[in-house]
């Protein structure tokens, strides 16, 4: 943002009438009341952005707004790829995110995991008798995003049941 207000404060030193040299003091408040109006113009744009429907604008807010948190998120939703949660005690559990809450709606960041698998003695098994699983994200070591190649593999272990 200096470059163009240094030379906005440059034209109008050119251009000062009746004397080829302009105060200093006069210099500064040009170049203050540049920022100033370039913040203010920046500010009204931003809050316009914030409201408007426009596809382009929706991704506006998602490069700014969005956390890694949501990216990750929005990424394995989009691209319905099979996620492993790490959890923080060790277990491991992976599946398909059904729902995550994300920061930029202020939702809490729970994750739904449907038809979950669990990690025990080295391989992935379905869990019976529930449809999902319901995780904090304060709960979550890591997340594992798989590509479809990668998942095939990861679930090549033999599969058992209890």
């Amino acid at each position: 943002m200096s470059v163009p207000i240094a030379y906005f404060a440059a034209v109008a030193r050119d251009y000062w009438p009746a004397n080829p040299t302009m105060p200093d003091g006069l210099e500064v408040t040009i170049r203050i009341g540049l920022a100033l109006g370039a913040g203010v113009l920046a500010v009204a744009a931003w809050n316009w952005i914030k409201g408007a429907s426009y596809p382009w604008a929706a991704r506006i807010r998602a490069y700014v707004q969005d956390s890694a948190w949501d990216q990750t998120l929005q990424d394995v939703d989009d691209y319905h790829r099979q996620t492993e949660l790490v959890l923080v005690d060790g277990r491991r559990y992976a599946g398909t995110i059904r729902y995550a809450g994300r920061e930029d709606h202020k939702a809490e960041p729970w994750i739904y995991l449907i038809y979950p698998e669990i990690y025990d003695d080295g391989s992935f098994r379905k869990a019976r008798g529930t449809h999902g699983i319901l995780v904090h994200r304060d709960q979550i070591d890591r997340i594992r995003v798989l590509n479809p190649p990668d998942w095939a593999e990861a679930s090549a272990s033999p599969t058992t049941t209890t």
